[in-house]
């Protein structure tokens, strides 16, 4: 009785160092984000992602540092980089009528067209079944060079 006892013990330990190592590695996170934007935005591949660090701090926030992701689209590539991203709310994975809270410190964007230097994004991100749905977000850009044209100073509702 105490040795079976001792064994249950175990295993959820070790059921949940594995699951707290998931949560913190950014191996899982790579696979789903990669399988998310194939899901939403067709004709672009997710072709690199380096998370240089991957940190679940509560049972409601997940942050993610030193970002770097390059998408692929048939005509274009976009280098996205940001330093810090955290995400709240990770109820909205499963209940549509709950956003997924998304903070974006240090984002930039670069392209054969576009070169912005980091901003920020602060939102709220609905899905419905892993898809996006709507989000509602403001975002506050130092500087914007966009098809020969320069913009300083840009913020925008989304």
């Amino acid at each position: 009785m105490i040795k079976r006892f001792l064994i249950s013990v175990l295993v959820m330990a070790l059921v949940g160092v594995g699951l707290w190592s998931a949560l913190n590695s950014s191996f899982l996170t790579k696979r789903i984000l990669s399988a998310v934007i194939k899901k939403n935005l067709k004709g672009y591949a997710l072709e690199e992602l380096t998370i240089g660090r991957q940190q679940f701090v509560s049972g409601d926030r997940l942050i993610f540092s030193n970002i770097q992701c390059r998408l692929k689209s048939k005509d274009n590539f976009y280098r996205i980089t940001a330093q810090k991203i955290e995400c709240r709310g990770i109820k909205a994975l499963i209940d549509p009528d709950h956003p997924l809270h998304v903070r974006i410190a240090g984002i930039a964007l670069e392209s054969s067209q576009i070169v912005s230097q980091a901003g920020d994004i602060q939102g709220k991100v609905y899905l419905k079944g892993f898809r996006l749905d709507r989000f509602e977000a403001e975002a506050v850009i130092p500087h914007v060079e966009a098809y020969k044209y320069r913009l300083d100073h840009v913020s925008a509702r989304l």
